[in-house]
């Protein structure tokens, strides 16, 4: 539910920005959003991955 919660969220404070649109405030600098949504990508794909050899440990000891 939180997960579904947070998309949300992000739904809203980006649905008047385009993947060109260019986000400032971050440490690495002004990053156009089709970047960021790339990176947060990646990252939840690496979690995943994470979470996935997790599971094979603990069914497979």
């Amino acid at each position: 539910q939180a997960h579904r919660e947070a998309c949300e969220a992000a739904r809203q404070a980006t649905s008047s920005l385009t993947l060109d649109d260019v986000l400032r405030g971050n440490r690495r600098g002004p990053l156009p959003l089709r970047w960021v949504y790339l990176h947060v990508l990646r990252e939840l794909a690496q979690h995943c991955g994470h979470a996935d050899i997790l599971r094979e440990q603990i069914l497979n000891p």
